[in-house]
């Protein structure tokens, strides 16, 4: 187990220092912003101590030299493709290691993909309302007759969630509430829970009360045992395949940007009640990063085809007599020249040289009167 804390140290300092990632895609507190995509890594890790009696509100620590502890690294992303529609689908890689007085155990691989669409239905002032909706398909199932340390619920889950966020001041609260169907037989869970962010110039601190509660009963709530004995894998620890479970817990973090698309969420919390589940503290790190602006996969900016052009019609029909706004019809052609006619210009040529000539003759005997 010891071994098992130090890798655990080892891989947290390595997301830690890793390239940090921008706003957190996955939790309530997610955006809606037009062809955005987000790409997320997430890690949580969680240490059981004890275990909540199955009427709740009482715990039972686990026995001594028995320990349990699962890491979980989702991976995952998200497009907004409107300014209301988002899809995501998520990835999880888990790895479990437990100890008891006799045997150590891990166990590790793909246990589950999410997948989901959310909607921003409501923005009203300083309250929006996203509904979301989700299915978990689950890769590694329980086995009740192996010998391995048990790394997820491993069932099929469809949820319904509804998230209102809101700005008061400083303050920008959270609430969600939901329902989750769990196929095997198990009990129906109402997720539930409440929070805030307070932004500041560099960094955000967030923090938050959430959890489940079990509406319908296992199928092995009079056998619970049938189970229940995976827990002996796990150290003694209920952390997962339990009847009715139902946990509240509480968790707080620390964000800041790096760039306008990078972003890390650091934080952890800690179990406050419940009923058939493992109490425990856990601590997280999300990476986040959202790409430019613009970009497209391709490689070019994404393509603008402009509307065609609408024509425009002036509306008459209001009232107005049309005809004082109407110019004169425009003055008719004028009237062609008739193309000349050589025989007609040369009896009219002749006819003015005869005249002329008469007229000299005229003028010559005129003359000669005189002159007698």
């Amino acid at each position: 187990m010891k071994r098992s804390v130090a890798n655990l140290i080892i891989l947290l300092l390595a997301v830690v220092a890793a390239p940090v990632f921008s706003a957190s895609a996955f939790d309530e507190f997610k955006s809606h912003k037009a062809g955005q995509w987000d790409f997320e890594v997430d890690f949580k890790y969680f240490n059981a101590t004890a275990n909540y009696s199955r009427g709740g509100g009482e715990y039972n620590s686990l026995a001594d030299g028995h320990e349990y502890s699962v890491m979980d690294l989702d991976f995952g992303t998200r497009w907004t493709p409107t300014n209301r529609w988002g899809f995501f689908a998520q990835g999880r890689y888990s790895y479990a290691a437990s100890q008891d007085a006799l045997s150590s155990r891990n166990n590790g691989g793909l246990s589950q993909v999410k997948v989901g669409i959310d909607y921003y239905m409501v923005k009203y002032n300083y309250f929006d309302l996203i509904p979301e909706f989700s299915a978990v398909i689950p890769f590694a199932r329980v086995n009740t007759t192996d010998d391995k340390a048990v790394i997820g619920e491993g069932a099929m889950e469809v949820s319904g969630k509804l998230i209102a966020k809101g700005q008061i001041s400083f303050l920008e609260p959270m609430a969600f509430i939901g329902l989750t169907y769990r196929d095997e037989g198990r009990s129906a869970l109402i997720p539930y829970g409440i929070g805030a962010e307070i932004p500041f110039t560099s960094i955000t601190l967030g923090g938050e009360i959430r959890g489940y509660q079990s509406i319908t009963d296992d199928d092995a709530t009079n056998i619970p045992a049938t189970k229940e004995n995976v827990r002996f894998r796990n150290g003694g620890a209920l952390r997962f395949y339990s009847v009715n479970p139902s946990l509240t817990e509480t968790n707080f973090w620390l964000k800041f940007n790096a760039t306008s698309q990078l972003l890390v969420k650091l934080g952890g919390g800690t179990t406050l009640t419940g009923a058939n589940t493992a109490a425990g503290w856990n601590i997280f790190s999300t990476l986040t990063y959202s790409l430019p602006d613009g970009f497209t996969f391709g490689g070019s900016e994404p393509k603008t085809v402009s509307e065609p052009a609408t024509q425009f019609k002036e509306e008459t029909h209001d009232g107005v007599d049309q005809n004082l706004f109407r110019l004169p019809p425009p003055p008719p052609p004028p009237k062609p020249k008739p193309k000349p006619n050589p025989e007609a210009q040369k009896k009219k040529l002749q006819k003015e040289l005869d005249q002329t000539e008469m007229t000299i003759e005229l003028r010559s005997n005129k003359k000669k009167r005189n002159g007698r």
